[in-house]
This record gives C-alpha cells, structure tokens and sequence, in this order.
C-alpha cells in the first residue's frame, strides 16, 4: 500500500468514447464497475489502517471478495497471528462513503463510517448522528471523529447493534455537521450471508 492515497484511487480514468454494439457496452460497463468496486476496496483497506483499535497496516490480508453490496476480507497479525474480519458498504448517495465492520478475537465490534478522501463538510470534536435499522427505533449517537476521514463508535455500543446490523435489510444515517447542517446517507445490508459470516461467528 506504500505509496497510495485514497485520493488516487477515487478518482477514475475516462477513454476516449467509441461506439460499441450493446453487448460489448454492457461487458464494459460491468468491467468499469469492478474496477471501481476493486479500487475503492483498496482505499478503503488503506483507511482502515488508521483505526486504533486495528493493526491492519502490519497485516496480511487473506482475500479481497463481495457479497451483495458488501466487500469483505481477513487480516492476519503476523506476530499475534490474531484474526481480524472486516467487511464494509457503501452509501446508495455517495459510494465514497462507507459503513465499516470490524470484528476481532477478542470479540471486539468497531462500526465506522468513513469516506475514501474526507468527508466535505467540518465534524468538529464531537460528532451527532441518527442511526436507524430498518423499522427500529432511531438511535442518538456521538461517535468519536479519528480524522476528517472516519469516525468511529464506541465499541459497547457497537456491539449491541451488530445483531441489528447482521438481520437488517437497510439502515441509514443522519450526520450533524458543526455548523448544523445535516447529510443523509443510506446503506443496503443484505444480502450478507458470506460477507459477515466471519463477523457473525466470532463477536455476534
């Protein structure tokens, strides 16, 4: 990951136009999308790297794969050799932004939110945000900003929602900026059988 920034690989590259019959166009249109979904992967990878809770950036990572609307992969500790699963998905309005899991041996949970670059907009020390789970109660949340990139709930909490999060179809978000204003972000769940396999057998 040396020398790579989320920055870089958020941004796509554009061809020259060409006409193609509809078959090669939609072979092509699902090749872009890969590698889109591949990219911001990557990024996403690198930016889990600045958890706390996470030694990500001295793991090996044991396969990259999706499911549905998720990407999932293992991070193995080479000196603990401690197992940490992470699977995460973007929101339907911005797919620079991230619902992140991490699940590790110790049964510790981690949910995130976090965008490829930063997020546009100031979060300030403390951050206010509405979760909802499909047609759960709406949960009043301050998670703890890490950077201008990611904030991070704390990890109790985190826990009591991920059976939520695990039998859920959609969940959504209402951020409050430090100037008051508020952004909108939705995320599908399911399915999810693969993707949080890992994560439902070890800290569910």
């Amino acid at each position: 990951m040396n020398g790579i920034s989320p920055s870089d690989l958020s941004h796509s590259t554009h061809s020259p136009a060409v006409a193609l019959g509809p078959g090669r166009s939609m072979a092509l249109d699902r090749r872009r999308r890969t590698m889109t979904l591949l990219f911001t992967l990557v990024s996403v990878i690198f930016l889990v790297a600045l958890l706390p809770l996470s030694r990500a950036s001295a793991a090996e990572t044991s396969g990259v794969n999706t499911d549905g609307p998720w990407i999932y992969t293992r991070q193995i500790d080479p000196a603990s050799e401690s197992v940490q699963d992470m699977a995460t998905t973007a929101a339907i309005e911005d797919n620079n932004v991230w619902l992140l899991l991490t699940c590790n041996e110790d049964r510790t949970v981690t949910l995130s939110f976090m965008h490829v670059e930063e997020f546009p907009y100031p979060l300030g020390n403390t951050v206010s945000l509405l979760l909802r789970i499909d047609e759960h109660p709406t949960v009043s949340i301050h998670p703890r900003p890490v950077t201008n990139r990611q904030m991070s709930i704390d990890r109790t909490l985190s826990h009591g929602l991920l059976p939520l999060l695990l039998d859920g179809e959609r969940s959504s978000i209402t951020i409050a900026d430090s100037r008051g204003d508020t952004h909108d972000y939705s995320f599908v769940l399911r399915p999810n059988e693969r993707a949080l396999s890992g994560i439902r057998a070890k800290c569910l």
